[in-house]
């Protein structure tokens, strides 16, 4: 990788020198200088401030498969929705798929599902209307993550929609209970 700089610099006070070339090879700069005559006027730089990533150990991958009605795309196309979890660090794994003879490799979503599974059992109710009576208390994967609340407008909108067992549905409320 190279790249042309028309930067100079004066280490300590000392004479000015320009940078004719710099390169990239390995993981050592190598920069090609060469002295400037005269004086130029001395520019400030910030070298930035580094942005640590968290060291995070990618934990044990959760996978849940979803055949679920086709809400994303046309009526006629089947759809599996895979959703794929761990608590603490996270890294897209490549997923194979293997179906009637053939076999396809697919990379997963580079941010994990929010996935968990119920703690408690959700009683049943109208399937047309907004149910404020029943909960179910979910634990997910990650401690890290949380389910967030929306209003009527926004379920009407199509938010929050979830996979409860073998039912598609939606909630408004959600209330922490702790990790």
């Amino acid at each position: 990788m190279q790249n042309r700089l028309l930067s100079s610099f004066s280490p300590a006070g000392g004479p000015v020198w320009t940078v004719e070339r710099a390169t990239i090879d390995g993981f050592v700069m190598v920069a090609e200088l060469r002295p400037q005559c005269g004086r130029l006027a001395v520019i400030a730089g910030d070298a930035g401030r580094v942005v640590p990533n968290p060291d995070l150990v990618a934990g044990p991958l959760n996978l849940a498969l979803f055949d679920v009605p086709n809400i994303l795309l046309p009526a006629n196309q089947p759809a599996l929705l895979l959703a794929a979890s761990a608590d603490g660090g996270w890294k897209s794994e490549p997923v194979d798929i293997e179906m009637g003879g053939q076999s396809i490799s697919v990379s997963m979503a580079r941010s994990k599902s929010v996935l968990g599974h119920a703690l408690t059992r959700l009683e049943a109710a109208a399937g047309d209307l907004i149910d404020a009576e029943n909960s179910v208390d979910i634990a997910l994967v990650d401690e890290d993550q949380w389910l967030t609340s929306c209003d009527d407008n926004a379920i009407v909108a199509g938010e929050n929609i979830c996979v409860l067992g073998r039912e598609l549905m939606q909630f408004g409320l959600a209330t922490p209970l702790g990790s």
